[in-house]
């Protein structure tokens, strides 16, 4: 048998189907969006040696908020389920613990996980919002800015390259810290996409970095490395009708749907004028998951914020939303 750590890429395949096939969605769910690692934790010697292992699951820190108050529930579910994997095999390897970590704002250093040192988030993204990176070919430049200008009124603030790089810095790694920061990646496949330099690249990096990609067909089908994705028709629709339903599958999806919501929470709280509040609880209405500090600022909202608590109707929608959540009011 080769070695439990060797392994590792069997072993994650193998517990994935189990998991699909015995309806434990959610721990699938867990499983497909994280890093695994096997790590030796302890030795004894009976039995000629008997090596024992951790396995070890880091999470997008998005999903990790979503299930907090179940990682213990999960961890015990995945530990048994690996387990009975190997079960009747006669290996001196064994996986005596599961642990699920956040994976975004830790890192390793001198083999112990420390705090990680985040540079200054880049200028051209607007503050405390989502951010997304707009991939197109310098042929549709024009649709790309209308789309940005689209996603604003929904909380996201867009990169596209050609209109947010200074003229005076070095494109490339103005790119490259604009791919290493955004939250999710817009490709506008246009038949010009395949053939451009760089926007493959881009589509990969965001890929590999485990970003949401949302592929808008605009005369070519997502291909390569991202046709599993289904693309985004979007022939004959303006950039606005394109903004909204781009804002709808990043407030529903697995990997942004508590980071989006967490924008427009935030927002709420410092909500400017009644028109604003309206329009935030709209868009809050969308959206599958509030989390519990999510629900409490969000009351906060409505008793410190008067352009929230005078908003018609928004007091009493934000109390019908957080229900719906299973935030019931408190006495």
């Amino acid at each position: 048998m080769s070695p439990i750590t060797d392994d590792r890429t069997r072993i994650v395949a193998l517990l994935m189907r189990k998991l699909e096939l015995k309806g434990l969605h959610d721990a699938a769910r867990i499983l497909s969006a994280g890093d695994t690692d096997i790590v030796e934790e302890g030795y004894d010697n009976w039995n000629g040696g008997q090596y024992y292992y951790t396995f070890y699951i880091d999470i997008p820190i998005e999903l990790f908020v979503e299930f907090e108050e179940r990682l213990p529930e999960f961890e015990e579910v995945l530990l048994s389920e690996v387990k009975s994997l190997r079960r009747g095999s006669e290996s001196s390897e064994h996986i005596t613990g599961v642990t699920i970590r956040s994976s975004s704002d830790l890192q390793f250093s001198n083999g112990k996980l420390q705090p990680s040192k985040q540079d200054p988030l880049p200028q051209f993204w607007d503050k405390d919002r989502f951010r997304v990176f707009i991939s197109h070919p310098h042929i549709i430049k024009n649709y790309a800015l209308q789309l940005k200008l689209g996603l604003i009124k929904y909380h996201i603030s867009s990169f596209v390259a050609h209109e947010d790089i200074e003229p005076t810095k070095e494109w490339q790694l103005e790119i490259e810290k604009a791919l290493g920061t955004m939250e999710a990646i817009v490709a506008l496949i246009s038949p010009d996409f395949s053939s451009s330099k760089w926007c493959d690249q881009e589509v990969g990096i965001g890929i590999g970095l485990n970003r949401l990609v949302v592929p808008v067909r605009l005369g070519l089908d997502p291909y390569g490395f991202f046709g599993k994705y289904q693309g985004l028709a979007a022939q004959k629709k303006t950039a606005e009708e394109l903004a909204s339903e781009i804002f709808t599958i990043i407030v529903k999806h697995d990997l942004t749907r508590i980071r989006m919501a967490s924008v427009l929470v935030d927002r709420l709280e410092a909500s400017n004028t009644f028109a604003e509040s309206k329009t935030l609880i709209d868009h809050l209405e969308r959206a599958p998951s509030i989390t519990s500090d999510m629900a409490s600022k969000m009351r906060q909202a409505v008793i410190n914020n008067a352009q929230v608590r005078d908003s018609f109707h928004v007091p009493y929608r934000v109390e019908q939303l957080l229900e719906r959540h299973g935030h019931p009011k408190m006495k």
